[in-house]
């Protein structure tokens, strides 16, 4: 009789567990890691600049800081996963993305490690 329940037990444990269902982003599912290096090719330094992938998450070299690129410089950012990404650049003092100062400048699908070079064309006029 021990026996017995303790199979019946196990069998619904198991029955109960089987049928869990895993629900996740896809994006998150990603495996494949690339780095992205941005080349200032214009006269003025580009104040700050991110990417966003997939346009839902934005990635930075550092969230509460900005990062600049003097004229003729790069910057790097590394490990970001595979995915369709937008990268944008400000060439204003204290850039604020909510007040418009980032200007879109390339879209890409990172599937490899990229170079964007930011030419006078993204330059808007200061």
């Amino acid at each position: 009789m021990k026996k017995i329940i303790s199979v019946l037990l196990l069998a619904l444990t198991l029955t109960l567990f089987s049928s869990c269902i895993i629900i996740t982003d896809p994006d998150d599912l990603v495996t494949n890691y690339y780095d992205i290096t941005c080349y200032n090719d214009t006269q003025y330094k580009i104040t700050d600049w991110c990417v966003v992938r997939n346009g839902k998450k934005t990635f930075a070299k550092d969230v509460n800081e900005v990062c600049s690129i003097r004229s003729g410089y790069s910057s790097k950012l590394s490990h970001l996963p595979e995915g369709d990404y937008i990268l944008y650049v400000a060439f204003v003092n204290s850039p604020d993305y909510d007040e418009g100062d980032y200007i879109e400048s390339k879209r890409f699908k990172l599937n490899r490690n990229i170079n964007v070079h930011i030419d006078d064309t993204y330059v808007p006029d200061l």
